[in-house]
């Protein structure tokens, strides 16, 4: 993406916090998509229980927002996203053919593999927005992943640059909005469960109440309401739209005049993805530890 960039090792820094913040950014995501058939499950278990009525796997199954097929789709495809970043830093170091090379031919593999899978998908109205994305951008990065094979590295720039911004930002929007339903559904099983730890809590009341018992299950409502507090700030759609204007600013680098201000810029960019993406992970990897 930096033909006749005369610096290209200032230009490793950012690309390689790119790949760092996008893997934390991936990570997030597909905690998110991993768990959203399990927060469906398990609410669907609460109200069974809460009502005093029978558990049907049959009806468990019908309460998953998305099957597990699905679900593998859209964490390909952001794995892929990921490594199409990966293979634009070698295209900028094109003194490094055999990797080049390599990468392309891998990516063009598990590209292949995702454009069929997701066109298995088109059958169900749900994946209608992520087909419709996806299509376009497997396509694209299919194209320069071949280019960049045959070593025409300035073809795959060029095709990189004039082709690939909107389909890929489209696609990770989609993406997002998926994992949208993934963070509501859970912020909505995480409040009505504040109910449980209340009622617990007044479960202890009483003259004859075991006041040992009562600290114990107030202690369990205070780590439980932090816990909730905290909660926003593990927003997966932070890092995606970082990621999506981290990707732009690469572009916009690309068809810049390569001045040391748009280096400068595009680090700021990448520097600004890698915090909000960072900011998102520690917030999950919090919550998970402690919950």
């Amino acid at each position: 993406m930096l033909a006749g960039c005369a610096d290209t090792t200032a230009y490793r820094a950012p690309v390689s916090t790119f790949q760092d913040a996008s893997s934390v950014t991936v990570h997030s995501a597909r905690i998110y998509l991993t768990q959203l058939n399990k927060i469906e499950r398990d609410a669907y278990i609460r109200r069974q229980a809460a009502s005093n009525r029978h558990i049907r796997l049959d009806e468990i199954e019908k309460t998953q927002s998305f099957s597990p097929e699905e679900i593998a789709v859209r964490l390909a495809a952001l794995d892929s996203l990921s490594r199409y970043g990966e293979l634009l830093g070698y295209l900028a170091n094109s003194e490094a053919p055999e990797r080049i090379t390599a990468s392309a031919s891998d990516l063009a593999d598990s590209l292949q593999k995702l454009s069929n899978n997701v066109s298995l998908l088109a059958k169900r109205p749900t994946n209608d927005r992520f087909v419709n994305s996806a299509g376009p951008a497997v396509k694209i990065v299919g194209e320069v992943a071949r280019i960049a094979g045959e070593k025409k590295i300035q073809a795959a720039l060029d095709h990189a640059i004039l082709s690939g911004e909107a389909p890929i930002r489209d696609l990770i929007h989609a993406i997002r909005d998926d994992i949208t339903i993934a963070y509501e559904r859970k912020r909505n099983a995480l409040s009505a469960q504040r109910v449980d730890y209340v009622d617990a809590y007044e479960d202890t009341l009483g003259a004859k109440a075991d006041f040992d018992q009562r600290r114990q299950r107030a202690d369990e409502l205070i780590a439980y309401l932090d816990v909730w507090e905290s909660f926003p700030l593990t927003n997966p759609n932070e890092g995606l739209n970082a990621m999506a204007d981290a990707y732009s600013a690469l572009v916009a680098y690309a068809r810049s005049p390569k001045t040391p201000t748009d280096l400068s810029s595009l680090a700021d960019q990448i520097e600004l993805f890698a915090a909000r993406a960072n900011r998102v992970g520690m917030a999950i990897q919090q919550i998970e530890k402690n919950f």
